[in-house]
């Protein structure tokens, strides 16, 4: 195919539901008010520690950046923020994969 010319068709699309619990690493209990987000979106955990965050984009990304932020300063404890990737082997789909667990302890500051 000559360079000049166009590639037409349509991009794998990649989404998935990422959930899980955000606990304290040193009493192993739940954490509320922490702000979960990637590129597209920011959630907050629950009380009982519970998120899920939802992500669309197009391509073959499989490795997926989130951040993990205590927002509420000392209301639920003081916690480090953590930064973490998620990596799949292939190109997620929901409507294959379902959604993906990801628990998540945070350290005390």
């Amino acid at each position: 195919m000559p360079s000049s010319c166009k590639k037409y068709g349509t991009e794998s699309q990649t989404y998935f539901f990422l959930k899980g619990k955000i606990k304290a690493s040193n009493t192993n209990q739940p954490i509320d008010q922490i702000s979960i987000s990637n590129n597209q979106n920011t959630v907050k955990s629950n009380s009982t520690g519970d998120y899920s965050i939802y992500y669309q984009g197009y391509g073959d990304q499989k490795t997926f950046s989130f951040s993990f932020k205590d927002i509420d300063s000392n209301q639920n404890g003081s916690f480090k923020d953590k930064d973490t990737t998620l990596t799949f082997d292939h190109v997620p789909n929901l409507d294959l994969d379902g959604p993906k667990i990801m628990d998540i302890l945070l350290d005390p500051k």
